[in-house]
């Protein structure tokens, strides 16, 4: 064994070799074994071989011929003892890593001291963290990726553009634009395929946008490629200003030229772009003509649904914008099963059908299908469109049932009002009351409602329909206004509609003057009249006044909570905007005890808390804003105070 210690592995292989030679020799015997179906296991032999053991391996070898005497080993023995990592390369060569790897753990329990060599060790090393990163970028684990490229400096770079793609965009994606930008210039720069370059640059500019602009210039691509680099950057552009209003426009000039390129090879997706930005800038017989266009460029590209339902989206609602709403009711019944967004489209302008004095009698297969998107979609508006056409036609059970699926789809005073109705021409008052008292001091209008069970009046009575109430019945505010100016005086009861009606076009200030006058009513008109008093003041900004008239004697406790919440709301914007930002915090945590916050007063706090240097609290606020409903301005908000936390 102290001779063995000795030998070269060189050695070794040839004495392992002439130790194989007579036995292989005896090929046409081991063949005549095999014919008598004799399983000999050759694992160890083979092993030995493999690990260039002689002793071990001609031990076994006198073991086997011992046990099985016309035993001759397969032919590739030898093969083996030249490259004892001839199974492990294969394996290697495959990829099957996994299997690569059972098997060195295999052969380490045979032998302990097994080791690889150090070639095999440090490719499999290299392709196992290949493999490790690629997997944690699929799963937009960007921290793991960069983690093991740390780890693995040699993974990348041009011999492996797919790795150094994914560790450059992880580093855009964990805010280090900086380090994503260097990252891809060096790709351009060392890498001397033109092909690998405009990949590269593509790259860039997808997961960069306009701030890969330099890299143009500098990815040494002939002319026809930089153009095609400006095309994809102003696409990114275009994205980037739709998606957030604060954005950089597009350049005028390169802009034309895009859209230039995208109506001469009539690219159905650049095109139905063009029509979204012409639409944010309200330009609309633009985005109408843009719209148009992608629709016949995508004609019969079955491949491409997705693309065809917004083409069909953006048209609609340019058709809606220009006030050609038939047309556009037309375009999108056929479709309206294609997408939610076409749903509610057709919902919108659907409802206009069903309108009318008297209501028109539609046909009973129009309404189904109404009725059907209406449920599918579970539309608030849908509902109540259905509520009201079932209750002017007598079906109030019918009407009730759409109401309340309003109700629950979206509150709103129409719904709340159409219930109330709906449980009165049923005869059921005390509901009706029960509805009134639940919803008034978020609808106050439905106060207006009369609860009051019919009186018989003599047969030659005509019905008292005062024409003022009327309009503000059905909504025609501006229409109330005109038949109370030109009727003066005006009663107690008059006054305070006229109030209402002026609060619901923004006039508060006229609004007060008719509230002051329809104080002088009966005790139930002046209750109502010093709650439209606080309203108007509200809305007029006197915020000292309105709390005052909020603890008027005849003001409800449902209503006074109600205005102290609105004053608070405003206090706390009055505050932020003289960046007294404690003080918001502070109105807004007395508020939150009596009422959600809305929208603005969330945004609010999350500002304030800015301003006063929690951006960590400022971004869990702006973070659960943006989760509820993600807008430009929430990702902006989120986009400042992690560009701020982690500056690149």
């Amino acid at each position: 064994m102290s001779r063995l210690t000795v030998i070269t592995p060189f050695a070794r292989s040839l004495a392992l070799t002439a130790a194989l030679a007579v036995p292989l020799a005896l090929t046409a015997v081991g063949a005549a074994a095999a014919k008598l179906g004799r399983q000999v296991d050759e694992s160890a032999l083979r092993y030995y071989a493999a690990t260039n053991q002689i002793e071990r391996y001609q031990a076994e070898m006198n073991r086997l011929k011992t046990l099985y005497p016309d035993f001759v080993p397969t032919p590739d023995m030898g093969a083996v003892a030249q490259n004892p990592e001839a199974d492990l390369w294969k394996f290697f060569a495959a990829d099957k890593l996994d299997a690569l790897q059972a098997e060195i753990a295999r052969r380490k329990q045979i032998d302990p001291g097994f080791t690889i060599s150090d070639d095999l060790a440090g490719k499999l090393a290299h392709k196992l963290a290949r493999r490790d990163l690629i997997k944690a970028a699929t799963s937009g684990n960007s921290a793991k990726v960069l983690s093991i490229a740390a780890a693995h400096p040699d993974l990348g770079g041009c011999t492996d553009l797919e790795v150094a793609w994914q560790i450059a965009a992880a580093r855009r994606k964990t805010q280090d634009t900086d380090g994503a930008i260097a990252s891809y210039r060096t790709l351009l720069r060392d890498c001397t395929a033109p092909a690998d370059r405009r990949a590269t640059l593509q790259k860039a500019i997808a997961q960069l946008g306009s701030k890969a602009e330099p890299l143009v210039a500098q990815s040494g691509l002939d002319g026809n490629a930089t153009n095609d680099a400006e095309i994809a950057l102003t696409r990114q552009q275009i994205v980037g200003q739709l998606a957030d209003q604060n954005a950089a426009p597009v350049d005028a000039e390169r802009l034309a030229r895009f859209t230039a390129r995208a109506q001469a090879k009539a690219d159905a997706g650049d095109l139905a772009l063009i029509g979204w930005l012409q639409r944010a800038k309200g330009n609309h017989a633009d985005a109408l003509a843009s719209f148009e266009r992608a629709a016949q460029a995508v004609s019969g590209q079955s491949d491409a649904p997705a693309l065809v339902t917004k083409i069909d989206e953006g048209t609609v609602l340019s058709l809606i914008a220009l006030d050609r709403r038939k047309e556009a009711f037309a375009r999108v019944e056929p479709i309206r099963d294609r997408s939610p967004a076409l749903g509610a489209l057709f919902l919108d302008l659907g409802a206009d059908r069903f309108q009318g004095t008297p209501r028109p009698r539609l046909p009973d297969a129009e309404i189904a299908a109404y009725a059907a998107v209406a449920g599918k979609l579970h539309s608030a508006l849908g509902a109540e469109t259905l509520g009201w056409y079932a209750y002017d036609f007598g079906e109030s059970d019918v009407a009730e049932r759409w109401f309340d699926m309003s109700m629950t789809a979206k509150p709103s005073q129409g719904a709340a009002r159409g219930l109330v109705l709906a449980a009165m021409r049923r005869g059921d008052r005390s509901l009706a009351r029960q509805r009134v008292e639940k919803w008034r001091p978020t609808y106050a209008d439905l106060g207006l409602i009369d609860l009051a069970p019919n009186r018989q009046r003599p047969a030659n009575a005509k019905p008292v329909s005062d024409p003022i109430i009327v309009a503000f019945q059905s909504a025609q505010y501006r229409r109330c206004v005109d038949l109370a100016q030109n009727r003066r005086p005006l009663s107690t009861d008059q006054s305070l509609i006229l109030g209402w009606c002026l609060l619901k076009l923004e006039r508060p200030n006229e609004a007060l003057t008719a509230f002051n006058q329809a104080s002088a009513g009966p005790i139930s008109v002046r209750r109502d009249a010093e709650y439209g008093r606080s309203l108007a003041l509200l809305a007029a900004g006197d915020l000292q006044a309105a709390g005052a008239a909020a603890n008027a004697p005849l003001m409800t406790g449902a209503r006074r909570n109600e205005i102290g919440v609105a004053l608070l709301a405003d206090q706390a914007i009055a505050a932020f905007d003289n960046k007294r930002y404690v003080e918001a915090l502070a109105i807004l945590t007395r508020r939150a005890r009596f009422s959600p916050e809305s929208r603005r007063l969330t945004m609010i706090r999350g500002w304030s808390l800015w301003h006063l240097g929690r951006p960590s609290a400022a971004e869990r606020v702006f973070t659960d804003a943006d989760r509820s409903l993600s807008t430009s301005e929430t990702r902006r908000a989120l986009a400042i105070v992690r560009n701020a936390r982690n500056p690149s």
